[in-house]
């Protein structure tokens, strides 16, 4: 997906279950990010809704954020860093 198309899905506010993002650079990611945070997430829900991880975590600890229900939201968010570095 190119980069117009995933920004212009984040502000109409219909984001897909599952994304992958990957770029040299970080910088895009993170407005990426932050973007996508915003479209999904509610601000006074997101400390309950919003887990970030890197490849440092534990497989099972993803898995069981991502299988977590939203609290007083219809939706969560986990983000996964540096997900290519999983083996």
């Amino acid at each position: 997906m190119q980069n117009k198309t995933l920004l212009k899905e984040f502000e109409k506010g219909l984001p897909g279950a599952i994304y992958y993002l990957w770029s040299e650079e970080s910088m895009f990611l993170e407005e990426s990010l932050s973007k996508f945070s915003g479209a999904v997430l509610d601000p006074d829900n997101m400390d309950f809704n919003y887990d970030r991880f890197d490849s440092s975590s534990e497989p099972q600890e993803i898995l069981n954020a991502a299988s977590t229900l939203p609290f007083m939201a219809q939706r969560r968010l986990v983000v996964v860093k540096d997900f290519h570095q999983f083996k």
